[in-house]
């Protein structure tokens, strides 16, 4: 009877022992607990709940991983082993050029500007000929429109004073630009004249009415003399 008892608790201990070392972490052949501790392939860190980059572990609110080196600074995109910001550098090809241009136009390993050059087909740059200058700046026009020394992107469009516009989507008037087509102009703002009558650049609300300096009028309620309206025939 001792004999069995001994058994069960002998039976107890293995099993205990078994799940102690089954819960436990390893870090290649160390055991560590993860709430202290970071493993990255084989190599310990001390801070847990870190992000790996290589053997390294890392916060990657403060750093940028690429293809296991790491570099200082969040939000970063790679170009192969080194992090960069788009805003101020372009990768092509996995080499990075400073400089940003539109679109980011890569010819083989270099980057460049479609203003001045293009990519030949044997991967060369090939300046833009004929050279359109918009101010002091050339630009290529099947890509972008000057409006009075100031480029924007988009070939072929109308411009409203400095700013290139399509005309089928918006109305131009005295360089402010209008949402709609199709409108007159009042001053800087358009309008539909079956909706506004305007006065000496100030709108009023309905359709085909006279004028009386700035004030829009019906004429059958009144009449207009020496900019005063008079009522007809005591019409108020």
């Amino acid at each position: 009877m001792a004999l069995k008892r001994l058994e069960i608790l002998f039976l107890f201990a293995l099993v205990f022992i078994f799940k102690r070392v089954s819960s436990q972490y390893y870090c290649s052949q160390v055991s560590y607990n993860p709430s202290i501790y970071t493993c990255c392939n084989g190599y310990l860190t001390y801070g847990s709940g870190q992000s790996c980059c290589g053997g390294f572990a890392y916060n990657p609110y403060y750093y940028t991983c690429c293809n296991g080196v790491l570099s200082t600074g969040s939000g970063q995109l790679c170009c192969g082993n080194q992090a960069y910001y788009p805003s101020y550098y372009t990768c092509c090809n996995g080499v990075l050029n400073y400089g940003q241009y539109s679109s980011s136009y890569c010819c083989g390993y270099i980057s460049y500007n479609p203003l001045i050059y293009s990519c030949g087909n044997t991967g060369s740059l090939v300046p833009v000929s004929p050279l359109y200058y918009c101010g002091t700046q050339t630009y290529n026009p099947s890509q972008y429109t000057c409006c009075s020394g100031v480029l924007s992107l988009g070939s072929y469009q109308s411009c409203c004073g400095i700013y290139a516009y399509n005309y089928n989507s918006y109305t131009c008037c005295s360089g402010v630009l209008n949402v709609g087509t199709n409108q007159l102009c009042c001053g800087t703002h358009a309008y539909y004249p079956s909706s506004y009558t305007c006065c000496s650049g100030v709108l009023t609300s309905g359709a085909y009415q006279l004028c009386c300096g700035i004030t829009a009028y019906n004429p059958s309620v009144y009449t207009c003399y020496n900019g005063l309206l008079i009522p007809i025939n005591g019409n108020v």
